[in-house]
């Protein structure tokens, strides 16, 4: 009786760790997949934002670019 307790127990014990090694590892995939989409979404939002950055650069500079001839005309000041 006893033994055949143990055998139950043993049996019941590695159905158990059978399963927590596949709950483990779906959830490891999971992580995986997971952290996957999150780095490439957070990689294509620094995209977009690099890129709005460079198209306001891009104006503000463009409209009030100097010319290389009119930087040459300008006086050297003093320094006494």
């Amino acid at each position: 009786m006893q033994s055949e307790r143990a055998r139950e127990a043993a049996e019941i014990r590695a159905k158990g760790s059978e399963t927590a090694r596949m709950i483990t590892a779906t959830a490891d995939r999971d992580v995986v997949v997971l952290r996957g989409n999150a780095q490439r979404q957070a990689d294509q939002t620094r995209d977009e934002g690099d890129a709005e950055r460079n198209r306001t650069f891009a104006e503000a500079y463009g409209r009030t670019r100097i010319s290389l001839p009119s930087i040459a005309r300008c006086k050297p000041m003093k320094l006494d």
